[in-house]
């Protein structure tokens, strides 16, 4: 069941313009057009709008109709954008039913993906600051009132070692999976070859729906590189894979 929300909108007529398109696509998708409904949905991505509850609704529309890929795609924009368990829970659900259909692949790949979209949304500046601020707090003190305690000096300064660490490896996974190997979903079962032309051995076949990362390396003939879950990298068509934040 598609969840249906509402989208805030101000004078602005293009903004209007998307709330109508938006409602036009849930009175489409109530009456069972699914198509419609995704084509008025697509219409405000194509403006340029990135929205949580777009792509929520796309996604779980493209999941009721096994899209698996496409379902990917937008579950995962959905809970970038957005995080929520309803986006969240039905990502699980499809990503069960994409190694259904592929048996004998691994979900290591995305299991790593969810603990570094997890890890980043934590607010380890804020907490670095306020460690700091205590630290000072405990050096005062400790010279206030606790010259017998130099303890509270040497806890506050770990605390705010810890902290500070914690923040440098939050921002070191931001950078590792979420820029220098941007997220990719295969859209299409496509063959993942072991160089960038048809000729070249397929190392797998990879289904709709896979979770792969772009390593950046350059390719050639319409192919391009990716990391697949095993850490080996291969090559496939640019045009079955698509990037998880594409939409910025």
């Amino acid at each position: 069941m598609i969840l249906l929300f509402c989208l805030a909108f101000a004078a602005d007529p293009a903004i209007t313009t998307q709330s109508s398109l938006f409602d036009e696509g849930v009175q489409a998708a109530l009456e069972g057009r699914t198509e419609a409904a995704q084509a008025a949905w697509l219409r405000i991505k194509r403006s340029g709008l990135a929205n949580a509850d777009v792509e929520y609704n796309l996604g779980t529309s493209y999941a009721e109709s096994n899209e698996l890929g496409l379902a990917i795609l937008h579950l995962k924009r959905a809970s970038l954008l957005r995080p929520s368990k309803d986006a969240s829970g039905n990502l699980h659900v499809v990503r069960e039913r994409v190694l259904e259909a592929n048996p004998g692949h691994t979900r290591e790949l995305s299991l790593l993906g969810d603990v570094a979209d997890q890890l980043v949304r934590i607010p380890f500046v804020e907490l670095f600051g306020v460690a700091l601020i205590v630290c000072s707090l405990l050096v005062g003190l400790q010279y206030a009132f606790l010259r017998r305690r130099p303890r509270a000096v040497a806890l506050g300064i770990a605390v705010s070692a810890a902290l500070g660490i914690s923040a440098g490896v939050g921002a070191l996974i931001e950078v590792v999976y979420h820029d220098w190997k941007p997220s990719a979903v295969v859209l299409k079962r496509t063959a993942a070859k072991s160089g960038p032309d048809e000729r070249f051995k397929t190392v797998m076949e990879l289904g709709a729906g896979e979770e792969v990362r772009l390593t950046g390396k350059e390719a050639a003939l319409g192919f391009v590189a990716v990391e697949l879950a095993s850490g080996e990298t291969a090559f496939v068509s640019e045009q079955s894979v698509v990037k998880v934040k594409d939409w910025r």
